[in-house]
């Protein structure tokens, strides 16, 4: 990214987004050749390295779903609503492998200390609606 007179080292969301699903394609192709041979622990970090590698696919398309419908707002051009609409599609799925993947080991909701109780079924709802905010503009 470059500034008037100079460059920045910051990122825009869409380069966010962008290594957000290089970090997470990568931990999922490390999770193909890693083994817990029989090792209980392992299994269960190596299936939270999937769970956090399908919320960071989330989160890179709810980034880019949410930059696109920004640019909507701006421009009014539909390509921008459409790709949208799109990212925020494919977040709904990633949400839902996350909400998959973390019940296997995990009871919903789920009490964490930085936001108190997280129910992944009930924010798949909300995950949802965000698409019908892409669609109405």
């Amino acid at each position: 990214m470059t500034l008037e007179g100079g460059t920045t080292s910051l990122k825009t969301p869409l380069e966010v987004a962008e290594k957000l699903h290089k970090h997470a394609d990568m931990a999922m192709e490390l999770l193909e050749i890693l083994e817990a041979n029989g090792n209980k622990e392992m299994e269960v970090t190596l299936h939270d390295i999937k769970t956090m590698a399908s919320l960071g696919k989330y989160y890179a398309f709810k980034i880019a779903g949410s930059t696109q419908l920004a640019l909507y707002r701006e421009s009014k051009d539909k390509k921008y609503q459409e790709a949208a609409i799109t990212e925020l599609e494919n977040a709904l799925d990633a949400w839902k492998q996350y909400t998959k993947n973390g019940l296997e080991q995990n009871i919903n909701p789920i009490w964490t200390n930085r936001v108190g109780y997280v129910d992944w079924v009930k924010t798949t709802e909300w995950v949802a609606q965000d698409i019908e905010i892409a669609k109405s503009g």
